[in-house]
């Protein structure tokens, strides 16, 4: 039987290593991480402009975050849209 598979959504650096380590836990799950992100047409356009740069929507805390996932090998499915799977 496959694995199920979670999301994690982490945002600043402190919550991205606490959903880490809940992951590490989880040896009988997929598990994925995902920026905290919004599909709403009005934030995508905020983000886009930079005015969202000191939220945890984009910025440094995005880049931090981003950066913490590739040191560790984490496998990063931002909005839900690089590995194609249901959560």
């Amino acid at each position: 039987m496959a694995k199920k598979k979670i999301l994690f959504l982490i945002g600043s650096i402190n919550q991205t290593t606490q959903m880490h380590q809940v992951a590490s836990e989880l040896s009988d799950y997929d598990c994925f991480f995902s920026q905290i992100y919004s599909d709403s047409w009005l934030a995508k356009f905020a983000v886009k402009k930079g005015w969202l740069d000191n939220t945890v929507l984009a910025g440094e805390f995005k880049r931090t975050a981003t950066a913490y996932l590739e040191q560790h090998n984490l496998r990063n499915d931002y909005a839900s849209s690089i590995y194609n799977n249901r959560y």
